[in-house]
């Protein structure tokens, strides 16, 4: 118990030391009214960290296609039967096709780039790679194992780490913590060890947002960042 409580502490004094705890409001891409929304949420973001217009790709899709973003209760999934399922994403690309939906759809008023068309084409490739998994709304994410999830997808779609974490965080509950190397290098780092396992780091991070009086999927989410952009 003594040594938990020393790590705690230890945790806690490099999360103050190396992350911001302003402005504790998760945006809005944590609360997705529709996996379609997240998925490319998750992909423009994951590809385009330094693009000022990266989030607005998903609210372009929403527009066209007149389907809200963000769900009303924040912290309740939407129905079932309220959801957009990822049927509907890959009937629109069915009609319109990958050039079309990346001209018409996505891009955001400038030249269309290279960009623009590789990462629609990631987010159907993506929402049929989960599809033929059997993943089709919000719910579905959480009743397979991720690790299972992402093995596959990156058999099937090739989709990048980064992309597949943020959809993870964007579908998750507030209590999402995941020990990826990134996590678990801060762990490590903010123990003076030089490996920590994925359990223990993901324990550390959670009991110190309980103790930050932050959720966890913030605290999560500013640690992957603060590692990510070194």
């Amino acid at each position: 118990m003594l040594e938990c409580a020393h790590e705690l502490k230890q945790v806690m004094k490099a999360i103050h030391r190396s992350i911001s705890l302003e402005d504790v409001q998760l945006p809005d891409e944590f609360f997705p009214a529709h996996l379609s929304t997240a998925l490319i949420d998750s992909i423009w973001r994951s590809q385009s960290q330094h693009d000022a217009t990266a989030g607005s790709a998903a609210e372009r899709y929403c527009d066209r296609f007149e389907v809200p973003r963000t769900r009303a209760d924040r912290w309740t999934l939407p129905p079932v039967e309220e959801q957009e399922p990822l049927a509907d994403l890959t009937r629109r690309y069915d009609e319109l096709g990958v050039d079309r939906m990346a001209d018409e759809v996505f891009r955001d008023g400038t030249p269309l780039t290279e960009l623009t068309v590789a990462n629609a084409e990631r987010v159907v490739r993506t929402a049929r790679g989960l599809r033929r998994i059997g993943i089709d709304v919000l719910q579905d994410v959480s009743a397979r194992p991720l690790d299972d999830v992402e093995h596959e997808l990156r058999l099937a779609t090739g989709l990048c780490e980064p992309a597949f974490r943020m959809l993870q965080m964007y579908t998750g509950s507030d209590d999402f913590v995941r020990g990826d190397g990134y996590v678990r290098d801060f762990v490590a780092d903010a123990l003076g060890d030089r490996w920590v396992s994925r359990a223990r780091a993901e324990d550390l991070v959670r009991c110190s947002a309980y103790e930050l009086i932050v959720s966890p999927r913030f605290l999560d989410d500013r640690i992957w960042r603060s590692r990510l952009m070194r």
